[in-house]
């Protein structure tokens, strides 16, 4: 077995992710970054709540992959630390809700003979209003997916994720993927489906939609006890290297089927359809 330092095993003849002899894209793909933060915005959209008026989100993603590690039986272990924070403000009260997912996310990558393949992952962390911080806080959602390669260019997958203490406990994924090198991306899966166009390194254009059915947060003591936030997107990304090691990303769309509910003692919340922005800035490899 050997031990890949991040910094070093997307280059490595060695890596199982080198696009030369790649036998599956989904599992043999290099890694484009190392790390990343974008921040958000979403512009205010009437709501059907007494006395909120307008909702407005703002929204903040950072992530850093922490360790690859591969051994010489097709199997690889990754982890990265990741945050996320959509603060949703209401115009017509004092209310602010900071929804906060932070931990880890870890991953395990199996190749086997025939083109078959299997990915176990679990996201281990904080789900929180940040009105408390205990055991309903925490939770660590998990999931896997079967994968098969028809050619270094193709290959299906499917699976599901379990989400314990989540109005939504499980969820299907599940897709096919397509892909010219790194050049031409196609993937139609829920639950995102993407295009992506790279002519060269330092461009490229992406276009997709998501649907995003988790999670929930923790209130804390709030007789509500715990929110879910609902929403799909469909979106555009441009990104640019604007230095060797640095990308910049512009990224814009449309929300769609926007909700926030609550487990206990209030009604729904459907919020007008409406657009978001982000900018992003990333550490290449």
């Amino acid at each position: 077995m050997s031990f890949l330092a991040t910094s070093l095993a997307y280059g490595a003849d060695s890596s199982y992710r080198n696009l030369d002899t790649r036998t599956c894209p989904v599992l043999d793909t290099p890694y484009r970054t190392a790390a990343g933060m974008q921040v958000g915005y979403e512009p205010p959209a009437s709501t059907d709540a007494a006395g909120w008026d307008r909702l407005t989100v703002y929204e903040l993603d950072a992530w850093a992959r922490l360790l690859d590690w591969e051994n010489n039986y097709g199997g690889e272990f990754e982890v990265q630390a990741q945050w996320n924070s959509l603060v949703l403000h209401t115009s017509g009260t004092s209310d602010g809700y900071p929804l906060t997912r932070a931990g880890l996310f870890l991953q395990w990558s199996q190749r086997w003979k025939a083109g078959y393949g299997m990915q176990l992952n679990a996201t281990p962390g904080l789900y929180s209003a940040l009105e408390s911080l205990g055991g309903d806080d925490f939770s660590i959602p998990f999931g896997g997916v079967l994968i098969k390669d028809f050619s270094p260019n193709f290959a299906a997958f499917a699976g599901i994720r379990a989400y314990p203490q989540f109005d939504r406990t499980l969820d299907p994924v599940v897709g096919l993927h397509w892909s010219s090198r790194d050049t031409v991306v196609v993937e139609a899966a829920y639950p995102e489906s993407r295009l992506e166009y790279a002519p060269f390194r330092a461009f490229r254009l992406i276009a997709g939609a998501r649907l995003w059915l988790w999670p929930d947060y923790n209130m804390g003591d709030d007789e509500r006890r715990r929110l879910q936030f609902r929403e799909g997107r469909a979106f555009g990304r441009i990104e640019l290297g604007i230095t060797q090691n640095t990308l910049l990303s512009l990224t814009g769309g449309l929300l769609f089927d926007r909700k926030i509910s609550f487990q206990e003692a209030s009604d729904d919340v459907t919020i007008d359809d409406g657009r978001f922005f982000m900018l992003g800035i990333g550490r290449r490899l």
